[in-house]
């Protein structure tokens, strides 16, 4: 779902795998966005998010966060201000994977934790 004007990046590696880019044919892209296929039946999602990722725009995950509540499926969403797409440092990835063991203990238990944003 990189839409038009987005990445230059990303445009250019899926016009070479796809043979396209966003703008030469974006139903072909909205077509195959993951965000086009969520249902109730869509799997629990945990969105963890840097607010400096360069490849994919945070409106992406808040976009797709926005489509799961409409579903009615149970989503945390949790957005890093300073964390970019990948190569964050060890107290982000901590933090993540804790989120993500919390949230599994939580489905297993019913037990609620609260969660912050870090910046």
């Amino acid at each position: 779902n990189n839409p038009v004007g987005g990445n230059i990046l990303i445009s250019a590696v899926m016009a070479e795998a796809i043979g396209k880019t966003p703008v030469q044919d974006p139903e072909l892209y909205a077509s195959s966005s993951p965000v086009n296929f969520i249902n109730s039946l869509s799997s629990p999602t945990i969105l963890l998010h840097g607010g400096v990722d360069e490849l994919v725009s945070p409106s992406q995950s808040i976009e797709v966060r926005d489509k799961l509540l409409n579903a009615g499926v149970n989503n945390q969403y949790v957005f890093y201000p300073s964390a970019g797409h990948g190569g964050w440092n060890d107290a982000l990835y901590f933090d993540a994977l804790l989120i993500i063991a919390l949230s599994r203990l939580k489905s297993f238990s019913g037990i609620s934790f609260k969660t912050t944003k870090i910046s």
